[in-house]
């Protein structure tokens, strides 16, 4: 599978993260998944470059031209692109599943996009994992809630959402959308 992951480019975050996030790159490796993700060189994205291209997996970059000199050197393909808005609508494209982990402004800016064109484009095959890890998004999840109970839009798009809280978890679910995707192709 493609795995999209969206990540925290801050050098803080791999502090208290980083092994988390370590374990999860090393299992797509493994696995022989792909990662796409924002193809810089520093914090979570980084890391999870680092341990999937170490474990033997394909890692594929998708890199706004402004940040072309930050580019992850275990990048096996790096997409260049013109700006953010193009960065998620490769990323969003070629995802058999999303991944947000740990991250800020510009990690919800993807989730949202992608939950956004999921929703909109009816697609329920394609799922996101949130690692919710010590409850950061916790109120994201509450928000949605709100919105939902509001009737602002239909709760049932909250299943597009698989929420987990450790690694070992994130693994769990990416093993069951794994086999779900290999019986589509069959």
């Amino acid at each position: 599978m493609n795995v999209t992951v969206y990540c925290s480019a801050r050098r803080r975050a791999v502090e208290d993260y980083g092994s988390e996030v370590e374990k999860i790159g090393k299992y797509l490796g493994e696995a022989g998944h792909k990662l796409v993700y924002g193809g810089v060189d520093f914090g979570l994205m980084r890391v999870i470059a680092k341990a999937t291209k170490e474990a033997g997996g394909e890692v594929l970059g998708v890199l706004p031209e402004r940040r072309r000199q930050d580019e992850c050197e275990f990048n096996d393909v790096t997409l260049h692109v013109p700006g953010l808005t193009e960065r998620k609508e490769q990323m969003i494209q070629m995802a058999d599943c999303f991944l947000v982990l740990p991250g800020g402004y510009g990690t919800l800016d993807e989730f949202f996009s992608s939950y956004a064109a999921l929703n909109f484009n009816y697609d329920k095959r394609r799922k996101i994992i949130v690692m919710n890890i010590d409850g950061i998004y916790d109120p994201i999840f509450a928000l949605l809630r709100n919105m939902g109970d509001k009737g602002l839009f239909d709760l049932k798009h909250l299943s597009r959402i698989i929420a987990v809280t450790t690694a070992d978890e994130c693994i769990d679910a990416l093993k069951s959308l794994t086999i779900s995707y290999e019986n589509e192709k069959e």
